[in-house]
């Protein structure tokens, strides 16, 4: 009974640490993705932040799914599932069409390229803006740069916030803001990412629930 009881805890720790995390993920993309997959899009895996920052990869995966000449990937988004974002490169013309978002289930998946869905954006992006990031952290942000990045903040960057992931599809936007941060004429934006951290609150509560049940085991 006692190791059924510890088990349980176990799993339960590790699946709010999986949520939460999930692991860093930089993807890699060729500028002309004409060519045919595998090798056109790679995907790497960090353990760690450290472990980001020092280009210490404990995993890579070569993508399969096929990138049109025409789109490159935006980003890449986790929210329980995998979102892959494609846009065209060339965004003077209307949505939907400009924009898509792929849903895969598991990494697996978007390895694979195994889409569960794919959806068109109707969230318009000017031609002299392109898609620079997505991120989720209990609501969807999107996040748009001017592709000549030389001149002056506020206007080169927006955040758009959308409640729910059908509001991202929908271009039902809750917010837009303007990003103070200046981005040099020779860099872009090329991804957002939010890690979350378990509250104290929620640490507390599983503490406590682990002392509770290595007291019940005692009394039995």
């Amino acid at each position: 009974m006692m190791k059924n009881t510890l088990l349980v805890l176990v799993i339960a720790l590790m699946a709010t640490k999986g949520l939460a995390i999930d692991d860093y993920h930089q993807m890699l993309e060729r500028r002309d993705t004409s060519g045919s997959q595998p090798g056109e899009s790679y995907l790497w895996t960090f353990d760690t932040l450290g472990d980001l920052v020092s280009g210490n990869a404990s995993n890579s995966h070569a993508l399969t799914l096929n990138v049109a000449s025409t789109f490159k990937t935006s980003d890449i988004m986790f929210d329980g599932k995998y979102h892959q974002m494609l846009e065209m490169r060339d965004t003077s013309g209307n949505q939907p069409g400009e924009s898509y978002l792929w849903t895969f289930d598991t990494l697996g998946d978007l390895v694979s390229g195994n889409a569960s869905n794919s959806q068109a954006l109707t969230l318009n992006v000017a031609s002299t803006f392109n898609t620079a990031g997505l991120m989720f952290d209990g609501k969807y942000h999107q996040m748009l740069e001017m592709r000549d990045t030389s001149g002056n903040q506020p206007g080169e960057s927006y955040l758009w916030t959308f409640d729910t992931l059908g509001d991202l599809v929908s271009g039902n936007a809750s917010a837009s803001q303007a990003l103070s941060l200046n981005v040099a004429g020779s860099f872009r934006t090329a991804g957002i990412a939010y890690e979350p951290v378990p509250e104290p609150a929620t640490i507390a509560v599983l503490g406590l629930g682990a002392i509770a049940l290595i007291r019940r085991r005692r009394k039995m």
